[in-house]
């Protein structure tokens, strides 16, 4: 099983989209997924199955049995909804003095029903719901847009997960870094891209081009592959998924 966390530190850089739609790409593939939504935002529960008894709240404080949260959203994809009560979590986290309060979620979910893959949703920011994520990951997807300040950003997550491995003494691998709102006309993206493959090399994906097929496809309730699947955005999710399906061995985890 791959136990992914979808990260980076700076908002409205392709994380949600990345994670809806890789989710369902496998899933479509035939991979057994479990997308989990850990963002008080709570865009991939908008975006997959509004409707739901139990969000990811209850699953932090205990309140049910984890599989009462899992709703199944699509063929092979299984969702724990995120709500609006999930940002109280990082108070009740604190104020309640929770043992290991940022490895509750590696608790809670080693009592799911076998995945082939487990995609986290994060919000943008540095918080007790994200340092969860972290240590529940085994390897880490990012995704940046083509701006300057998003490589100061991913400088610092690096600096996160470095201190996060120390404290958990094993290694969290940033196995993809996914370029979004590529426009190779641009001559910032082009410096941009150039820089992110000297600093990542093999681990820098295909890019997600602009296209404004990805954005609709979230207010159709649908992901692109869904929406449009000839869409050049359906078209790079496929890439990025094929390179994820075949990085599979090397990043398989317990």
């Amino acid at each position: 099983m791959r136990r992914v966390v979808v990260i980076n530190f700076k908002g409205g850089v392709g994380k949600t989209t990345t994670a809806v739609n890789v989710s369902y790409g496998l899933a479509e593939l035939g991979f057994h997924v479990l997308l989990v939504d850990n963002d008080p935002q709570a865009n991939a529960t908008f975006v997959l199955d509004r409707k739901f008894r139990y969000s990811l709240t209850e699953v932090y404080r205990e309140e049910v049995p984890l599989e009462q949260a899992i709703v199944n959203v699509r063929p092979n994809l299984d969702l724990i909804p995120a709500s609006k009560s999930l940002s109280n979590i990082n108070t009740w986290l604190i104020e309640n003095s929770i043992p290991n309060r940022a490895q509750v979620l590696d608790r809670v979910l080693a009592r799911a029903p076998e995945y082939d893959f487990m995609i986290m949703d994060t919000a943008p920011s540095f918080s007790l719901l994200n340092a969860n994520a972290i240590s529940y990951a085994r390897e880490a997807w990012v995704p940046v847009a083509m701006e300057y300040l998003a490589l100061a950003n991913v400088r610092e997550l690096i600096h996160v997960f470095s201190r996060a491995e120390v404290h958990l003494a094993r290694k969290i691998p940033i196995s993809n870094v996914i370029p979004y709102f590529v426009d190779s006309r641009n001559k910032k993206t082009r410096q941009i891209m150039r820089m992110l493959q000297d600093i990542f090399g093999d681990n820098l994906t295909n890019p997600i081009h602009t296209n404004v097929k990805v954005s609709e496809a979230c207010f159709h309730f649908k992901t692109v592959l869904e929406y449009d699947p000839e869409s050049r955005g359906a078209k790079d999710f496929r890439l990025l998924i094929r390179k994820i399906v075949e990085e599979n061995s090397h990043y398989q985890s317990t």
